[in-house]
């Protein structure tokens, strides 16, 4: 990601990856893609334009492929959600942010938990957090959809890109269903 900014008579350029920085110092940018221009625009555009190559997604959903799961569980949609309830890749420091997560329950009798894990930029595991107070782990569900929202409040997170992982656990014994990596990201500036 590269900006252009013009003023006082000179050019300055800014590169980076670090979508955040990109977003507070910069109007206008450029995505860059094997050395060749890909887009060039307003910064918010440019951002979601390389937010989009690099297949950070802040909605996903498995309509046409095969879904996160194992036998008795299955993801449908995750969406990171802003203040006004709107799905999105930014966000503000200042603002809480809610990540939903819809699963489907195809067996009746299960017991169960949520994971969430949040990583930074770098890959490093930042948070980790299981519902260990869920009603899910002491009372069956029935077979149906359900959702699960995370809420991250505000002024928690630096500015920074983030990627979330989403699993499926048992207690007693413990055991992970599944565990998907980089399910949903987002950008916090």
């Amino acid at each position: 990601m590269q900006d252009i900014s013009r003023g006082e008579g000179r050019t300055v350029l800014f590169v980076s990856h670090n979508m955040a920085a990109v977003k507070s110092l910069c109007t206008r940018g450029i995505v860059l893609e094997h050395g060749k221009v890909v887009f060039e625009g307003e910064i918010d555009n440019c951002i979601n334009t390389y937010l989009k190559k690099s297949n950070f997604h802040s909605y996903r959903n498995w309509d046409n492929e095969i879904p996160p799961g194992s036998d008795f569980i299955k993801m449908k949609e995750v969406k990171v959600i802003d203040a006004y309830n709107q799905q999105g890749l930014n966000h503000l420091t200042t603002q809480d942010i809610k990540i939903e997560f819809t699963y489907d329950i195809l067996k009746e009798n299960q017991l169960f938990t949520h994971g969430f894990n949040l990583f930074n930029s770098q890959g490093v595991h930042i948070l980790s957090s299981h519902d260990s107070n869920s009603l899910t782990l002491v009372k069956p569900f029935p077979i149906n959809s359900y959702k699960k929202t995370i809420i991250i409040p505000k002024n928690l997170l630096a500015e920074g890109n983030y990627t979330c992982s989403f699993a499926i656990l048992r207690y007693n014994p413990f055991f992970v269903e599944f565990h998907e990596m980089d399910i949903v990201g987002f950008n916090v500036s």
